[in-house]
């Protein structure tokens, strides 16, 4: 069973970044984290979601725009 949410470790691990460049993207609200106790939890959905705003490679500004 895939799980629903994942720790800061897991979740950098799963991302391949670091843990600061996670928090950063915690604290500039593009990746939303879940509070248990101490422990700060990042859904799978949150993720998804954060990847999937995500600029694209290459970006337009990098290949002039127009095709």
């Amino acid at each position: 069973m895939t799980p629903l949410a994942l720790s800061i470790d897991e979740a950098a691990k799963m991302l391949s970044i670091g843990k600061t460049k996670l928090y950063a993207e915690l604290s500039a609200g593009r990746l939303e984290g879940k509070k248990l106790g101490k422990r700060t939890l990042v859904t799978r959905e949150s993720i998804e979601n954060w990847l999937a705003n995500l600029e694209s490679y290459p970006s337009q500004s990098q290949t002039g725009g127009a095709v």
